[in-house]
């Protein structure tokens, strides 16, 4: 069977002390055919030299800038500027395992007919305590939605690839800067087919990672702009599990939310005895506060 063309992308924004580790991991699989696109988003800092330094080195590498306009817009410039029949998305800051591409390459051969096929990955935190984030589920997902929810299989960047017209028809939105990967998962698990394998492909290390903080702007983040009515049941159940973060991330907003969303509060039931926790010590700390 002829080997297929990767394309990993890679959104950089100020990763100075992590990206050259990155990219390297990315350039020692032990499958060949592949692509690296790197798509500098504004960057402030010593990355964007970097990167250029090694496509000089390498011409697997393609470097492209643009002006700064969020990791989303990112991804979906690395897409259009690729040519590869498999797109993996990757992290500025994480390593892939040698064998991850060979991994999913090997996976579609050996199981034709998905669109998406998704591996594992570990965290590495700053304490150098490694976890592995293990999936229930080796075969074609029955219900991604309901998968999901159980946190049985995974899509995420670094440990899975999908077809080059998945990639183009469910772009990243642009149109959120927080949590809008949420909505990215939500119509791709509606709609294409996943084959899940128990193995691990990638190190996220957090003791890079960003931290999500509050959106400065409520608008732009997806939390405040879900919609229930379009999904089905499990759909519906992420979402709430999801509403459960946005009455913790913004108690100032909760009188928001619940007009909002309504009955749809119900589907985070779930959650509710954590929440009413949360809402306990805000309180509680607000008053000492006076």
């Amino acid at each position: 069977m002829k080997s297929p063309l990767f394309s990993i992308i890679i959104p950089l924004y100020n990763k100075e002390k992590s990206i050259k580790t990155t990219i390297e991991s990315a350039l020692h699989q032990s499958y060949s055919n592949i692509e690296i696109v790197v798509i500098d988003d504004g960057s402030t800092d010593n990355s964007a030299d970097i990167a250029k330094n090694l496509a000089k080195q390498d011409n697997r590498i393609h470097f492209v800038h643009q002006e700064n306009s969020g990791a989303s817009s990112a991804r979906n410039r690395g897409v259009r500027e690729s040519s590869g029949d498999w797109i993996m998305y990757f992290d500025a800051d994480d390593l892939l395992y040698d064998y991850c591409v060979e991994s999913l390459v090997k996976m579609y051969q050996e199981h034709p007919g998905a669109d998406i096929y998704a591996g594992n990955c570990n965290l590495h935190y700053p304490d150098k305590t490694i976890i592995n984030m293990k999936h229930q589920i080796n075969g074609l997902v029955k219900n991604n939605l309901r998968s999901f929810y159980f946190w049985h299989t995974n899509t995420g960047v670094g440990c899975s690839m999908r077809t080059r017209k998945a990639a183009l028809q469910i772009p990243y939105p642009e149109e959120y800067d927080r949590f809008e990967d949420l909505k990215l998962i939500l119509e791709v698990f509606n709609i294409f087919k996943i084959y899940s394998f128990d193995k691990p492909l990638c190190c996220v290390r957090l003791e890079y990672s960003s931290l999500s903080h509050p959106a400065k702007n409520v608008d732009k983040d997806y939390l405040f702009n879900m919609e229930f009515s379009k999904y089905p049941f499990w759909g519906k159940m992420i979402m709430g599990k999801m509403l459960y973060w946005a009455y913790v991330t913004y108690p100032q907003y909760k009188s928001r939310l619940f007009h909002k969303y309504g009955w749809y509060n119900l589907y985070m039931l779930p959650k509710v005895p954590r929440l009413i926790g949360h809402i306990i010590k805000f309180y509680l700390k607000s008053k000492s506060v006076k």
